[in-house]
């Protein structure tokens, strides 16, 4: 680290920096206090607090030529003792099964927006196409929501933001499809989902 700025004056040579960001750093252990290894508390202590420090020393003399000099040291929530205080937003998610007669209107809004996105990610896994559905009506929707040879269930995901704010959005969506009566064959198939793609590391198609 002492001889870098060193390596910065003489192949290019630079004389002067005026900005330093030391940004972040690392975090690769989530255990327990109690389960936590002293090399592990070590390692993030040098990286984390004994790097920028390193970095000043050596990057120093090339600040003061400076007119200007700016060293700025950037953490995360995550390294803030008042971590505990800090309002963050948080997420939960639930299952369920779509009503065909309650709030059927923004049932209808919420799977469009789904299907929307499901098919602008994937659009070869659906035998049709953004550019047709994304020209149905609000009645179209309803439509598909209220069938009767269908059941619709989906994953929400409600947001509670730091500010007591609330939003709801359908993650994932599971179709069963009938008859009722007559039995269907091997070609046909009962089961539709989707499940929007950031979605898919978040266990939110587990149900």
């Amino acid at each position: 680290m002492a001889s870098s700025s060193l390596r910065l004056t003489d192949p290019y040579g630079i004389a002067k920096l005026d900005t330093i960001i030391a940004n972040a750093g690392i975090g690769n252990d989530w255990s327990l206090v109690a389960q936590t290894a002293i090399d592990e508390v070590e390692s993030h202590f040098k990286v984390n607090s004994v790097g920028p420090f390193a970095l000043y020393l050596a990057m120093r003399p090339m600040l003061l030529a400076s007119a200007e000099p700016k060293f700025v040291v950037i953490s995360t929530e995550l390294g803030s003792i008042g971590l505990q205080v800090l309002a963050m937003a948080t997420i939960e998610y639930s299952f369920f099964h779509v009503s065909k007669t309650t709030s059927i209107e923004k049932s209808a809004e919420l799977y469009r927006n789904l299907r929307l996105k499901a098919l602008q990610t994937s659009p070869e896994s659906f035998s049709s196409t953004f550019e047709i559905e994304s020209a149905f009506t609000e009645d179209d929707w309803i439509k598909r929501l209220i069938e009767r040879d269908r059941e619709n269930f989906v994953c929400a995901a409600t947001t509670h933001g730091a500010h007591s704010t609330t939003s709801v959005e359908w993650v994932g969506q599971l179709t069963i499809r009938g008859p009722s009566i007559q039995l269907i064959t091997l070609s046909q198939k009962p089961l539709g989902n989707q499940l929007q793609a950031r979605m898919r590391t978040k266990s939110a198609g587990r149900c």
